[in-house]
């Protein structure tokens, strides 16, 4: 392992409802010598079932409001044995998917950037701190982790883009204040699209739009409260297509970070303005005037719910005018008492 600084770097996650940018993002990012892109880009053992937020805090907010009571239960109020059931699940993740799964084209997990033998030591501190103090006992395995893979060698940033990052916002924020956070958004009805090619997401268009639906729902419940200095908010169809170079500009200002030249070039060659098909949709659904309607539908039972407009896209057609930027941060929005 390479020396590496004793300050901790801040962690920089973004998220979004999948298939919105979060990646892309994470990689030009990466490409500033100030900033690691976690490998794998996503490590997923902060925000998943049985992860660092549900042992310290409770079910994910997507969890049904049925099994967040039989967790509340078995967490805090019936014997131990469920708790250590919990960790030994957490466990069971560790060695499993979070350690070695399989990814699109090549096998994925933290095998690609940590010494086994590093995490089985960081594991076992982590489970023999946790009861004596579990937020700290996660903060240092997430630092732990951090320290130990391969290619960080003390840069200021640390990248995970994991997609529910900004539906958890508030509890990552809660494990580590000093988080920053890049919510990423696009325009539903092409993200539906994109997501019905995908082998993790619902593959009807319908169904995936009212999925996108729920999940940027979750994303802005998650992300309301946190302070502008704490998140900013960045539509894809700006950053690639309609309002380039203002869009990077809020990127790296943001965060801090001036335009690299290996962050310039990704931008330029990678993120050429033709990557991202603005209006796709239309040629790819069966019955465009029913999608259509149904995305309408959604998108008025969203604002009702009081998720700000800024979310979603301006009018149907994203393609015809570029529209300026939309503010860094969403958290000025009324309160909504539900997800629907």
């Amino acid at each position: 392992m390479s020396d590496r600084s004793s300050e901790r770097p801040t962690p920089v996650f973004t998220g979004g409802t999948g298939k919105s940018g979060t990646t892309v993002v994470a990689a030009l990012l990466g490409r500033h010598p100030d900033a690691y892109a976690s490998v794998p880009r996503e490590i997923r053992l902060v925000t998943d079932r049985a992860g660092l937020l549900q042992l310290c805090y409770g079910p994910p907010r997507s969890t049904s409001v049925g099994r967040r009571v039989t967790f509340t239960l078995h967490r805090w109020v019936l014997p131990a044995r469920n708790e250590r059931a919990l960790l030994k699940e957490f466990t069971a993740q560790m060695n499993g998917a979070w350690w070695s799964r399989a990814g699109r084209t090549a096998e994925s997990g933290l095998v690609r950037s940590v010494d086994r033998a590093d995490l089985d030591v960081l594991v076992a501190t982590f489970l023999r701190d946790f009861h004596s103090g579990a937020e700290q006992a996660a903060r240092e395995l997430v630092f732990g982790i951090i320290a130990h893979q391969d290619g960080y060698t003390g840069q200021r940033l640390w990248i995970d883009s994991t997609p529910l990052n900004i539906a958890n916002a508030d509890r990552i924020a809660r494990l580590l204040p000093e988080a920053r956070f890049v919510h990423m958004v696009r325009d539903g009805r092409d993200t539906a699209v994109s997501i019905t090619r995908q082998r993790w997401g619902p593959n009807e268009p319908f169904e995936a739009l009212r999925w996108w639906s729920d999940r940027l729902v979750h994303a802005w419940e998650g992300s309301r409260d946190l302070p502008p200095s704490s998140l900013l908010t960045l539509r894809l169809e700006d950053l690639v297509v309609h309002d380039r170079e203002a869009s990077l500009g809020r990127l790296s200002d943001f965060l801090g970070l001036s335009v690299a030249e290996r962050m310039r070039s990704f931008f330029d060659t990678r993120m050429p303005a033709d990557k991202v098909r603005v209006g796709s949709w239309r040629s790819a659904v069966p019955d465009p005037n029913a999608f259509q309607r149904e995305y309408e539908r959604l998108v008025a039972r969203m604002l009702h719910a009081g998720v700000p407009a800024a979310l979603l896209s301006a009018g149907d057609d994203l393609g015809e005018e570029p529209r300026p930027s939309p503010p860094a941060c969403m958290h000025e929005a009324p309160r909504s008492s539900g997800q629907s």
